[in-house]
């Protein structure tokens, strides 16, 4: 057998038949050499916007109606069985007629199954056709919760991009996961499939956005929003004409420019009939300053007046999302202190200091066996602590001892 050798810097070395070498990149799109890309096989396990819309699709389905997804999957089955069952078929059939000797037609055992296979193939193919049919009702039932899923999709790589903004925005798909699985139990039931996907849809961008917003600044919350809307509405139309209308009805477009606000004036002539957005991007061009208040316009015509209301982090929806095994971090701005508003949400649901079920430890020299022993005594009696602290040491150890604890 020939020797393989493969070459590591300048020493060739042998190596067995059986060797792989798999090379792991964060990178969402590397680029390599051709010489390079000649010699490898790249797999891409990127998430792609269609590629998770159809998961998520999958996943509302089986939800909402696990029934349909039951059958999809069994029918996939079935029609890789099918397919395993005619190849095997197909081979065997080549097999016996390559070893048949002389005139195969005198050969009875070799005709009767020559009948046999014909008769199976036909009957597997019968089959085949019956399954792809239900397989075509089965998915026009599930296109209804596309729009849903489409939703979700966008939002999830709204989110995933916020990073840019901050460093700190970190949004996992798993953690997106549990919200999308979240809202669904809890949009608004409906005996109407279009009035209950309409539900979803909301339901999903709702709790999206709540449980994005807790976790970005003030002054980013806007940008979130505008994204999501300007993503989950389709346009736009040709601006043609514009300068030369502006020209011919410079006093118009004058005093629209002038007004106080012009977010809230109609556009001149045949331009008052344009969409929002098509306004919003007139406005951009003519009266930039006037964009923050037009965007929150906006979003509360295309989302709602919930969605612009001031957010205040609401304790007790961040309570229901956390766990034993789920640490929650406050992130504060100088001069503000969430102690008073969690002591006053601890004394609801009787954890207190006085009562021993809440524990306030301040970290600083000497203070970390102190969090220890608080930490112990709460895992096993289920009571809160709130570690402070402006350096937190090592807040990954923290998290990991939580989790081993309350595992």
């Amino acid at each position: 057998m020939e020797d393989r050798y493969i070459k590591i810097e300048d020493k060739e070395c042998e190596f067995n038949k059986n060797f792989r070498l798999i090379l792991h990149t964060k990178l969402a799109n590397p680029h390599y050499k051709p010489e390079l890309q000649a010699l490898t096989t790249l797999i891409n396990f990127t998430v792609t916007k269609d590629g998770l819309e159809d998961q998520l699709l999958a996943e509302a389905v089986n939800i909402e109606r696990p029934d349909l997804e039951k059958v999809k999957s069994l029918l996939t089955k079935q029609q890789n069985e099918f397919k395993i069952q005619l190849k095997h078929l197909e081979d065997d059939l080549l097999f016996r007629l390559s070893a048949a000797e002389g005139n195969f037609l005198g050969d009875t055992e070799l005709v009767e199954k020559l009948e046999s296979t014909k008769s199976t193939a036909t009957e597997i193919e019968l089959r085949v056709k019956e399954a792809k049919e239900n397989e075509v009702n089965i998915d026009e039932a599930r296109e209804h919760y596309r729009p849903a899923a489409a939703r979700a999709s966008l939002l999830y790589f709204v989110i995933h991009d916020l990073n840019k903004i901050n460093p700190l925005y970190q949004f996992s798909l798993k953690a997106f996961n549990t919200v999308f699985h979240k809202a669904i139990e809890r949009a608004e039931a409906s005996e109407d499939i279009q009035e209950r996907i309409s539900n979803l849809t909301e339901a999903i961008t709702y709790f999206t956005f709540l449980y994005v917003g807790q976790g970005l600044f003030e002054k980013d919350k806007l940008i979130f929003l505008i994204q999501t809307t300007f993503q989950a509405i389709a346009l736009m139309d040709e601006f043609r004409g514009l300068e030369r209308d502006i020209e011919g009805s410079a006093k118009r477009w004058k005093k629209w420019v002038d007004s106080e606000c012009p977010e809230k004036e109609k556009l001149p002539q045949e331009w008052k009939s344009k969409s929002s957005f098509q306004k919003l991007i007139i406005l951009r061009a003519l009266r930039p300053d006037r964009m923050t208040y037009a965007l929150r316009n906006f979003v509360e015509e295309k989302l709602g007046p919930k969605y612009v209301v001031g957010t205040r982090i609401d304790l007790a929806k961040s309570y229901e999302e956390s766990s034993p095994a789920t640490t929650v971090f406050f992130i504060l701005s100088p001069g503000v202190d969430p102690l008073k508003d969690l002591e006053t949400f601890g004394k609801k649901l009787g954890f207190t200091i006085d009562s021993g079920k809440f524990h306030n430890i301040s970290l600083g020299q000497g203070q970390e066996i102190v969090a220890e022993e608080a930490l112990k005594k709460a895992a096993k009696y289920g009571h809160w602590v709130i570690l402070q602290g402006k350096d937190l040491p090592c807040p990954g150890h923290w998290v990991l001892n939580v989790a081993s604890r309350s595992g």
